[in-house]
C-alpha cells in the first residue's frame, strides 16, 4: 500500500477509536525505555527464523525451480533503538535498526553468498509541536531488499535516502489542519545475483549489471489538508507533484506527475466508518491521464480490534516504464483475544500496469498471531503467500508462488 494510502488509513483508525479507552500498550509507553539525561531511549531486538520458498536466484540448487528461484532456511536478527528528546526548541527523535539476513545454505548450497546487511535510520525534529503552527524536519535512510522499484525482479537491493520538510498548521483550535511539504529522495539499486536471470535478453531489469541503471532522484511537493466539521467526520485533501529523473541515460523516461484527490472520512454508524476519495493523476512528461481514488469501509469490533475492506487506485513514477498504475483490492483484520493474544490478517490483489506494455497480477495473503509474553517480550508466528504473474517474457522470475513462514521473538524496552 502506498504511503499516501497508509496516512489516510491511520486517520480513519483515529476516527474509529476517538473517545474510546487508551490501549494498554499506549498507556505503558511513557513508562518504558531508559532515561539518558533528558532523553528516553528504547532498545529493541527482533530475532526470526523461517522458510522462504523463493529466497533467491540459485539455479544450481537441486531444489531450484525452472526459473532459477530456490528455497532456503533464513535467519534474521534486527537489533535497534529509538530515542525521544524533548527540548525547549523542538522535540527530537531518532531510530536505528540493523537487519542482518543470513541465508543458511541448508537447502541451497552456496546461498550464503546472498546474505546481506540491511537497515534503517530515522531522524526527526518537530519545532513548536504543541502550537498552532509548527515545522517538521525528517530524515530517512534505508537499505532494503523490498525496493521502490516494483517492476524489478528478485535479487535487487536498494539504498534510499529521503529528506522531508513540512509545516503543519492548525489554526482555530485544530479542526482545520493544512500541511504543505517538500521532499527530496534518492534511490540507488544493486543486484544480489552475479548472473543474468533466465530468459533475459536486453531488459536491464533482469541483468545482473543492469540494476544501477534504474537509479533515480525525486523531488516532491505536497499539500495535504483535513477539516473536521463533525466530532468524528472530516473532509480530506491530498495532492502532490513529483519530478522524477534518472542518473543514467538508459531509456528511463522521467516523470512530472501531478496527483490530487479529495474526499470524506467519518463514522457512518456507531461502529462503522467509511472513506471515499476521488481524484486525478496526470504525467505531464508522458501519456498518463487517469482517475485515482480510494473507497474503504471499517468495522470496529472494540477499541483494540477492527476490520477494513477497500479498493485503491493510484499512479506512481517508476523506472523503465515511466509510470506504474495500481488497482488494489484489500481486506485487513486486526483482532485482540484478551490482553495477550492478537490475530492479524491481510489479503490483497493488485493489478499493476507499467506504461502501456506490461501488466502484472499480484495476490498476497498474510495471516499471523502474536502473543505478549511480558511487557517487553512478544512471540509471533506468521505466514505470507505471494502469487505473481507478468506478461513480460524477459522477467520469468516474477512468475512465482512464494511461501514464507517465520517464527519471531520481539523484545522492546
Amino acid at each position: 500500500m502506498t504511503v499516501r494510502a497508509l496516512r489516510v488509513q491511520a486517520a480513519l483508525v483515529l476516527l474509529l477509536t476517538a473517545g474510546g479507552a487508551l490501549p494498554a500498550r499506549a498507556q505503558e509507553a511513557v513508562e518504558t525505555g531508559f532515561k539518558v539525561g533528558n532523553a528516553r531511549v528504547h532498545p529493541q531486538l527482533d530475532v526470526a527464523w523461517g522458510y522462504d520458498s523463493a529466497a533467491g536466484f540459485f539455479p544450481t540448487s537441486p531444489l531450484a525451480a525452472s526459473n532459477g528461484l530456490a528455497p532456503e532456511w533464513v535467519a534474521r536478527i534486527r537489533p535497534g533503538a529509538r530515542a525521544l528528546l524533548p527540548t525547549s526548541i523542538a522535540d527530537l527523535s531518532g531510530g536505528l535498526t540493523l537487519d542482518m539476513v543470513w541465508l543458511t545454505g541448508l537447502l541451497s548450497p552456496g546461498s550464503g553468498s546472498a546474505s546481506r546487511l540491511l537497515g534503517e535510520l530515522n531522524l526527526g525534529a518537530r519545532f513548536n509541536p504543541r502550537g498552532p503552527f509548527g515545522f517538521l524536519v525528517e530524515e530517512r535512510l534505508v537499505r532494503s531488499d523490498r525496493t521502490g522499484n516494483p517492476g524489478a525482479g528478485l535479487g535487487v537491493v536498494s539504498f534510499r535516502n529521503d529528506v522531508r520538510l513540512s509545516a503543519p498548521m492548525k489554526p482555530g483550535g485544530g479542526a482545520l489542519e493544512v500541511v504543505p511539504a517538500v521532499a527530496y529522495g534518492v534511490e540507488l539499486f544493486s543486484s544480489i545475483v552475479s548472473q543474468d536471470l533466465p530468459g533475459c535478453t536486453d531488459d536491464a531489469l533482469c541483468k545482473a549489471s543492469g540494476a544501477s541503471l534504474s537509479n533515480f532522484h525525486n523531488l516532491r511537493a505536497e499539500l495535504m489538508g483535513s477539516y473536521r466539521f463533525l466530532p468524528r467526520t472530516s473532509l480530506l485533501l491530498d495532492s502532490s507533484f513529483d519530478g522524477r529523473s534518472y542518473f543514467y541515460d538508459s531509456g528511463n523516461p522521467g516523470a512530472l506527475m501531478l496527483r490530487a484527490s479529495a474526499g470524506i472520512a467519518g463514522m457512518l454508524l456507531p461502529k462503522v466508518a467509511g472513506l471515499v476519495k476521488v481524484g486525478y493523476a496526470r504525467n505531464f512528461a508522458g501519456a498518463t491521464n487517469t482517475v485515482i481514488g480510494q473507497l474503504e469501509a471499517s468495522y470496529l469490533f472494540n477499541t483494540r480490534s477492527s476490520l477494513q475492506v477497500g479498493y485503491l487506485r493510484n499512479v506512481d513514477p517508476t523506472p523503465t516504464y515511466g509510470t506504474l498504475g495500481d488497482d488494489r483490492g484489500y481486506v485487513g483484520v486486526n483482532y485482540a483475544l484478551g490482553e495477550k493474544l492478537r490475530l492479524t490478517g491481510n489479503l490483497s490483489f493488485d493489478y499493476l500496469t507499467f506504461g502501456t506494455s506490461r501488466a502484472d497480477m499480484v495476490f498476497a495473503a498474510a495471516p499471523s498471531a502474536e502473543y505478549t509474553v511480558t511487557r517487553w517480550l512478544r512471540a509471533s508466528v506468521g505466514y505470507a503467500l505471494t502469487a505473481r504473474s507478468t506478461n513480460a517474457s524477459t522477467l520469468s522470475t516474477l512468475n512465482l508462488l512464494r511461501h514464507d513462514v517465520q517464527l519471531r521473538a520481539s523484545m522492546a524496552w
